[in-house]
């Protein structure tokens, strides 16, 4: 067996290729939501490489934090989308910069600003 003869493996963290990101964006064509494990046992990939395809491929696959599943965002009404990954996404982003300003206080209480 010959180098090119070996199964193509994933890195984690590589960028993925348009042919993964054409698999995913066909799998997902049906409209349906799926998790990031249905997603990899349809696909033959790990979680990891499910994550890193969907956001690598940018905006087009639906997902947020305390959202169970991904979907193709073409294929979400814009209502539904608001109230679902919308509202997750707001929720997280107040919560990251609440823990932000906590930290920045903490970090700074008793501390003098050098110039």
């Amino acid at each position: 067996m010959t180098q090119l003869d070996l199964p193509f493996r994933r890195y984690r963290g590589q960028h993925r290729g348009e042919a993964d990101a054409a698999m995913l964006r066909g799998l997902m064509a049906d409209g349906q939501t799926r998790t990031r494990r249905q997603i990899a046992a349809e696909l033959g990939w790990s979680e990891r490489d499910v994550r890193d395809c969907a956001e690598a491929i940018g905006g087009e696959i639906s997902r947020a934090p305390g959202v169970d599943g991904y979907r193709l965002t073409a294929g979400v009404p814009v209502e539904e989308w608001q109230e679902s990954y919308g509202r997750a996404w707001r929720a997280y982003i107040r919560n990251l910069a609440r823990q932000y300003a906590a930290q920045m206080r903490v970090l700074y209480r008793g501390r003098t600003q050098e110039k």
